[in-house]
């Protein structure tokens, strides 16, 4: 700089040598200094021996000039930062600036130059480097929580200073897409999980972040503000709704990036299962989260089983990682299906499969279609569905595939489940967000219960939201309890007397705002009752011998209203006559006892009574006595007195029934009901010609008879089934229970629900 001050000077003394000195004007200005200006200063800057000197000096100068001129014409770039609006100042923002490789700023040509914080100020100053030419440059600013800031840059030494606000904003409604999910077993791969093999889970589940403003094509050093932090977990469900295993994984995902996440399982007792992945996304760089699942029903079997057919679900996905209103939706999977021969040997089978998608509870598609046996028995075949053009909202896709003419009765279907959520197009709206807190997975629920709940929304008030509460069970269809306007108080009081006992509950709440947008939480795997009373008769008893006036004794109870309040029914039939004939039909009387006068009635040996409790909401348990007589001795003076019971001494034959069991609470029409029965000899010789069937009389279905022999104080198991009718319609039915002894009968009773 001192250089360049000097040769400015210099080049003022030969400026007014040539052209200055000779101007009048200019002249009296410098006459002062004239005479110490030509005997000092013109020989020692004008000289014979200076003049190329001088002329070198002042080309290098110009020069010089030139270059200190362009690097002072670098830009200046002034940064404020913000968050969420120009009223909230914003410090710690760290500022990256790299030199571009190429125009389109695909990759750095070096470090970063300039990489400095804010700090406790909102504030930050760039100077760019001056250049004749246009200069690309990458420019990032990053602060904690917030969403990342990525700006091509050109300059071109202008010398401008420009000031810009830039304020930080979080991501509304961060969502994971849960891309594919399968289960595989570890040890033989694409056969059954088998039990003490491990099961392999496996789900690849999205960023909940992607890049808007593609104008950067790398990321800087400081990659974990463009990850979002998940949490991956998975639940495994036994048949009866119980949590067997449970794992989380925490995770950090790139934006635009998918990862992998691995769970094992060993399963120890055979069955049915469902496992259940969820993802939630706790980035703080979110302001709101919508949770994503994807589930998958399958079947664990013994490594030693045969003559069984099975098939294999997997990878459900659909073509958008981020899905938006009017994307074209296609959805894919693979499977394999084969038969298992009684020596092990597998065979593969063509598969049937069906899909149906819902947006909340409507059906928007529904379609099967048959895929081609595999090539071989264990490399998975592709195929797809190409469904609908999607519009905003919540959506589940459910696939399910069953092996085509299975030779076996045992044929193992699978069943899989994606959630997802399609945004607004280009929407600016926040997605309103739900969580259930009452019921829990587990929970088991009675009588008069309260179904709680947390919504909220940034871009409304959380009481104007709409809630739709829902509930269904037993894979039935969604029954809505709730659908209301600007209802979102947190509380639903549910008499969960109005429905049936089941252990396979689910609750769905659907929350909407003014936009239309909308958000769901589900809670499943919870059980409702019993709600219905239990009754027991203790008096008669099977076997006994009855005459004059006798007391019938039972207990009663509810688990959610008064035992006394119970409305009590009591019957009997002879003869397993058609209709039974009412002893007592009351309101409110469950005393626990009747007297009956048994002298009214005909003698006789194969008499039966029930009594069936009711309760506010129709309710109803019942329990029957079948197999005791009724016995009155004539006199001359006396028609009808009573006679003492006379035990038969000379009897051996004596079976009895200790235990009956379904393989299912509750059955639709056109499914077959399987009836396990164990049954017991207690008298003292061997019983060579048992008959047992089970007959449902108000369907007018009966079972093939069963044979079977039992040594004495031996037992016996057998199994019957009975084909529900596709007429059948939803109620209480009572499976009638016989075995025949050589011409004696015993008969039980048992209810069973058709839904």
């Amino acid at each position: 700089m001192g250089v360049f001050i000097i040769g400015l000077f210099l080049l003022f003394f030969y400026i007014i040598d040539h052209f200055l000195i000779k101007n009048i004007i200019l002249y009296h200005l410098v006459v002062k200094y004239k005479k110490v200006y030509k005997s000092i200063i013109h020989p020692l800057l004008f000289g014979d021996r200076m003049k190329k000197v001088f002329s070198a000096i002042i080309f290098s100068l110009i020069f010089l000039a030139g270059l200190s001129a362009a690097a002072l014409a670098g830009n200046i770039e002034i940064d404020n930062f913000y968050a969420g609006s120009l009223s909230t100042p914003l410090t710690d923002v760290r500022t990256l600036v790299y030199t571009c490789a190429d125009d389109s700023c695909s990759a750095p040509s070096g470090g970063a130059w300039f990489n400095q914080s804010s700090g406790s100020s909102n504030t930050e100053t760039i100077e760019y480097p001056g250049t004749a030419n246009e200069q690309h440059y990458a420019e990032f600013m990053l602060a904690s929580c917030y969403i990342p800031k990525a700006f091509n840059v050109r300059d071109k030494g202008t010398g401008l200073t420009t000031t810009y606000d830039n304020v930080f904003n979080k991501v509304n409604n961060c969502k994971s897409l849960i891309d594919t999910f399968s289960v595989t077993n570890s040890v033989k791969p694409n056969m059954p999980v088998m039990v003490d093999i491990n099961a392999n889970l496996d789900a690849n589940t999205y960023s909940a972040f992607n890049q808007i403003n593609n104008v950067v094509g790398f990321f800087p050093g400081s990659v974990d503000y463009y990850s979002a932090e998940t949490e991956v977990t998975l639940r495994i469900y036994d048949s009866n709704g119980q949590v067997v295993h449970q794992n989380s994984k925490i995770v950090d995902i790139y934006m635009d990036s998918l990862e992998h996440v691995h769970f094992e399982w060993i399963p120890t007792i055979v069955g049915e299962y469902t496992a259940e992945v969820s993802t939630k996304v706790i980035d703080c760089q979110c302001s709101s989260t919508s949770k994503q699942s994807a589930s998958k029903i399958f079947t664990v079997v013994l490594e030693s089983d045969t003559d069984y057919c099975y098939t294999l679900l997997n990878n459900l996905t659909i073509n958008n990682a981020n899905p938006k209103a009017g994307n074209f939706l296609s959805v894919s999977a693979v499977k394999i299906s084969n038969e298992v021969d009684n020596n092990g040997n597998l065979n593969a089978l063509a598969t049937d499969t069906i899909l149906k998608i819902y947006k909340q509870t409507t059906l928007v598609f529904d379609s099967s279609k048959t895929i081609n046996a595999n090539s071989d028995t264990i490399n998975f075949q592709e195929f797809s569905y190409n469904t609908l053009t999607l519009q905003a909202g919540n959506y589940t896709v459910d696939m399910g595939a069953v092996a085509l003419n299975c030779p076996f009765a045992t044929n193992n279907a699978e069943n899989e489940t994606l959630f997802f959520t399609v945004t607004p197009s280009g929407a600016a709206n926040n997605a309103p967000v739900v969580s259930i807190t009452n019921p829990t997975v587990g929970a088991t629920l009675k009588g008069i219960e309260t179904v709680t709940w947390d919504a909220s929304d940034a871009d409304q008030a959380d009481l104007n939201l709409d809630i739709k509460i829902e509930y269904k069970f037993n894979g039935n269809t969604w029954t809505v309890l709730e659908d209301g306007v600007n209802n979102n108080d947190g509380t639903f009081t549910w008499d969960t007397r109005t429905v049936p006992n089941a252990n396979d509950y689910m609750l769905r709440i659907t929350v909407k705002d003014n936009e239309g947008v909308e958000a769901t939480d589900t809670v499943n795997q919870f059980t409702i009752g019993p709600n219905s009373p239990v009754v027991n008769i203790t008096s008669p008893q099977v076997g006994n011998i009855w005459d004059g006036t006798r007391s019938i004794l039972w207990s009663a109870s509810d688990s959610v209203q008064a035992d006394s309040t119970l409305d009590m029914l009591i019957e009997y039939r002879f003869n397993s006559a058609s209709s039974w004939v009412v002893l007592e039909n009351g309101t409110d009387n469950n005393d626990g006892t009747f007297t009956w006068d048994t002298t009214s009635v005909t003698d006789g040996n194969n008499y039966e009574l029930r009594v069936t409790a009711t309760n506010d909401v129709n309710g109803t348990g019942v329990d029957f006595v079948s197999q005791f007589e009724i016995k009155n001795i004539q006199t001359a003076g006396n028609p009808k007195t009573s006679a003492k019971k006379i035990p038969d001494k000379s009897r051996k034959k004596n079976i009895h029934i200790n235990s009956i069991g379904f393989d299912q609470e509750d059955v639709k029409p056109d499914d077959k009901l399987y009836i396990f029965l164990n049954f017991e000899n207690h008298g003292d010789i061997d019983l060579n010609n048992i008959r047992v069937k089970a007959i449902i009389r108000e369907l007018g279905i009966r079972s093939r008879t069963i044979k079977a022999m039992v040594d004495d104080d031996e037992q016996s198991s057998k199994f019957l089934s009975l084909y529900i009718p596709y007429y059948a319609m939803p109620g209480t039915y009572y499976v009638e229970i016989v075995i025949d002894l050589d011409g004696e009968r015993r008969i039980k009773y048992r209810p069973i629900n058709i839904i």
